[in-house]
């Protein structure tokens, strides 16, 4: 495969995101009682957040929402994961009917992992420059 083809492969991966992202925002989610957490963590940061309140809080996410999570999330001192860890064990999220985020097990996993890592001093700290020069990069 040459880059064309990876590039192609990147596009077509992104529109079929995209195309189950918009399958969402026409959901019903007052019915949704199962979320698929995969598509979830593969969407757009801020769609990612949209749609995570619309199925847990059963309503659109205000733009202070947003501004938090995706402040969060950018300065990295939040995982997609304790996001909608924090959503679902809100109080808000306690007052509408529950709903379930499947395949989110490998996520977690990796996260942990990454997190004992990190608690390692010197392994830590390798760990933590080099999140911080990709992010610089992109």
């Amino acid at each position: 495969m040459n880059s064309f083809d990876d590039l192609t492969n990147i596009a077509l991966a992104k529109d079929k995101i995209r195309n189950e992202a918009q399958k969402l925002v026409y959901t019903d989610w007052f019915s949704i009682r199962e979320l698929d957490g995969e598509k979830l963590l593969a969407m757009e940061k801020r769609e990612f957040i949209q749609i995570l309140y619309k199925a847990v809080l059963k309503r659109p996410a205000m733009e202070e929402d947003l501004r938090i999570m995706l402040g969060a999330l950018d300065d990295g001192n939040a995982h997609r994961i304790d996001i909608i860890d924090s959503v679902q064990a809100s109080e808000e999220a306690k007052l509408v009917e529950a709903v379930t985020i499947t395949g989110l097990e490998k996520a977690r996993r990796k996260l942990n992992r990454k997190r004992r890592l990190e608690a390692v001093p010197i392994l830590g700290y390798i760990l933590g420059q080099s999140m911080l020069n990709s992010r610089k990069k992109s």
